[in-house]
């Protein structure tokens, strides 16, 4: 059914004119080009190189990118569509499948699929070449792959759970090293009779995680994926810092001139006057501007310029971490601002917003609890530090996180002798707590589009969570059982 209802909205989208928007791929104008891409011209003729001296964002856009380009032309756009669809049905299945393993009901599966299926930012970000798409395919694909080696231990799928958890990371800069080891490490706690097997399946997954970092480390001097951490910062920090603030902490020589340009600034705000970078012979570190005219952000220049900000965020918060405080709290609450409501400078999703408009409020009333929409908040929380309106959140959404971690909690103290309910909620809950609150202590103004990219867990959370507490209303014994969690025939039906 779940297939079906996915093969069906797809076909009823196209017939709305629902396209894919690869402009990023052949950006015409600044606002088509894509910060986290390196140049289109550097990825199809010297995509190797370039790919090694990427230091702003992690890999795996940027190569996907630079093999769609390697294609005929009129191939590209259809390539990309058709991958990205598979994505969307890959989505829609292991969202459906993990909460079978997770014990729910099937009908709870099937809706909690379809709401996932039917969300209008589903279909928008379907439809949007971008690293978040993958990244939520990604973490629900290995949620899912790990239930199954928990149940099954089964190496093919011990180790496609690692390696999708370890491609999130070099998807998505917002997954870093830390949160890859805890998830590998609850892996271990929950397969402990069988821990050689997990070290072995995850060996190479993680040594491609390690090499990037690696290298990284070698080249750049740099602990994360992106060298943008300092300048991400900012938007918490600095940006949103009064003037008087700011000048105090001048006077007293604990932040630079530099915060008076602001992060992101073009290169010429920062080189030669706060810092200073050779010539590297790599147009990718080296070209100030892309081929479009707009600016390289993997430019050398950003490297220590945002090491510059970092210093003096880290500075801004020791000295005045109540303002601190309330501007990650802005984050949070823009986090809950239904995800198909991240504003596009391409033209509203190369149009496609426009042909959902109706149904997309439709929606957003009717099942995210959502009495107006803005596609305005993060900006005015980035630039003048206002709260979202009680009205521009999804109430949905809000009722899904306090059940997804706040009861989840004690499911899996209640089913803590079974290692595949345990284990795998443990992962999930980890993932969305990490998630939320590292980009709401890093970054503001894309915290809805953060959301997104968490895929199905916290939804199927919430539906594992309240299928196990009443079952366990209905029969007390089931709460300490240790029958593995499998879909048992009397369960199915």
């Amino acid at each position: 059914m779940v297939t079906g209802v996915f093969v069906l909205s797809r076909l009823a989208y196209a017939a709305a004119g629902i396209r894919f928007d690869a402009q990023a791929l052949h950006p015409v104008g600044l606002s088509q080009d894509q910060w986290q891409m390196l140049d289109v011209h550097l990825l199809a003729h010297h995509l190797v190189q370039s790919l090694w001296y990427l230091n702003s964002q992690p890999p795996l856009e940027n190569l996907f990118c630079g093999l769609l380009l390697h294609l005929p032309l009129g191939f590209q756009q259809p390539a990309a569509a058709a991958f990205f669809w598979m994505l969307g049905l890959t989505l829609a299945c292991t969202t459906y499948l993990l909460l079978l393993e997770l014990n729910a009901p099937i009908w709870v599966a099937i809706v909690v699929a379809l709401i996932v299926v039917l969300n209008p930012a589903t279909i928008l970000y379907e439809n949007w070449l971008s690293w978040s798409y993958p990244a939520a395919v990604l973490l629900t694909a290995g949620s899912y792959s790990c239930a199954r080696f928990l149940r099954t231990r089964r190496p093919g799928w011990g180790l496609a759970g690692f390696t999708c958890f370890a491609a999130v990371v070099l998807d998505d800069s917002t997954f870093q090293w830390p949160w890859l080891i805890a998830v590998l490490f609850v892996t271990f706690l929950a397969m402990r009779p069988a821990w050689r097997q997990v070290v072995t399946l995850s060996a190479i997954p993680v040594l491609l995680v390690a090499g990037w970092y690696a290298k990284d480390a070698v080249l750049f001097g740099m602990e994360t994926t992106s060298s943008w951490v300092g300048m991400n910062l900012a938007s918490t920090t600095l940006s949103l810092a009064p003037a008087d603030q700011l000048a105090g902490l001048l006077r007293q020589g604990r932040i630079g001139p530099i915060v008076k340009d602001g992060a992101f600034a073009s290169i010429d705000k920062y080189d030669p006057r706060f810092v200073r970078v050779s010539l590297s012979g790599v147009p990718a570190l080296d070209a100030r501007f892309k081929s479009d005219g707009a600016t390289n952000y993997n430019n050398l220049v950003y490297v220590d310029a945002s090491n510059e900000f970092l210093h003096d965020d880290v500075a801004y918060i020791t000295s005045h971490p109540a303002a601190y405080a309330y501007n990650a709290s802005l984050g949070a609450r823009v986090w809950f601002v239904p995800s198909d409501q991240y504003p596009l400078a391409s033209d509203n999703y190369a149009g496609n917003l426009s042909h959902i408009a109706d149904y997309r409020k439709l929606f957003d009333v009717g099942v995210l609890w959502q009495v107006h929409q803005s596609s305005l908040v993060g900006f005015r929380a980035a630039t003048k530090g206002a709260a979202p309106s009680a009205g521009v959140l999804s109430y949905f959404t809000i009722v899904v996180y306090l059940l997804a971690v706040g009861l989840t909690p004690l499911a899996i103290y209640r089913r803590r002798r079974s290692p595949i309910f345990a284990g795998t909620m443990t992962i999930m809950l980890l993932t969305v707590v990490y998630s939320y609150a590292s980009t709401s202590l890093i970054s503001l103004g894309d915290n809805m589009r953060f959301q997104f990219e968490l895929g199905s867990l916290p939804l199927a959370l919430a539906a594992a969570t309240l299928s196990a507490v009443f079952r366990t209303t209905r029969d007390p014994t089931s709460a300490g059982s240790t029958v593995p969690d499998g879909r048992l025939p009397q369960e199915a039906t």
